[in-house]
């Protein structure tokens, strides 16, 4: 279930124009784990920023929520 869940939520994502900050994408060898860059936004205090993580999927999402790692201190 995670699996076609996380499939279309994607698909979802690539759709959306408004993401104008924020990037995300499953890795190639395993849907369950995304990688996410958040720019920061122009006229606030994260402007200029980028903001690398990875969301990990535990096999049945969406009942359980992701766990959230960030790398940019």
């Amino acid at each position: 279930m995670a699996h076609r869940r996380l499939l279309t939520e994607h698909k979802m994502i690539l759709k959306r124009k408004d993401l104008a900050n924020f990037v995300a994408s499953p890795e190639e060898s395993d849907i369950n784990t995304w990688h996410f860059l958040v720019f920061g936004l122009q006229e606030c205090p994260y402007e200029g920023g980028y903001y690398w993580g990875t969301l990990l999927f535990p096999r049945d999402y969406p009942f359980k929520p992701p766990r959230i790692k960030f790398f940019t201190p």
